[in-house]
């Protein structure tokens, strides 16, 4: 598990390069060296989308009081976030 490098080169993508890419609808990452477009796998979107939805059930359904649950939610979403480029897998387009 680590950050993906392009398929065509090997250059290594970047923690900034990725969340980019996802803060912005999932647009194409560029490499930077090649000039090679990767989208995002559909396996990663829906392991993104259900990373967040099942951590967010889960503390909604912890017993903590009302004033703790947003701050939670709000770590785990953030937490989820930025862990995003180390299992986000990426392909070249053809």
């Amino acid at each position: 598990m680590g950050i993906q490098k392009c398929d065509s080169c090997q250059c290594q993508f970047t923690w900034k390069e990725i969340q980019k890419t996802i803060r912005w609808n999932y647009k194409p990452l560029v490499c930077r060296k090649c000039r090679e477009k990767h989208q995002i796998t559909v396996q990663s979107k829906v392991l993104f989308s259900l990373s967040i939805a099942i951590m967010l059930f889960l503390f909604s359904l912890a017993n903590l009081p009302f004033n703790f649950r947003i701050p939670v939610m709000v770590i785990v979403f953030l937490s989820v976030l930025i862990s995003f480029p180390y299992f986000a897998k990426y392909k070249a387009n053809d």
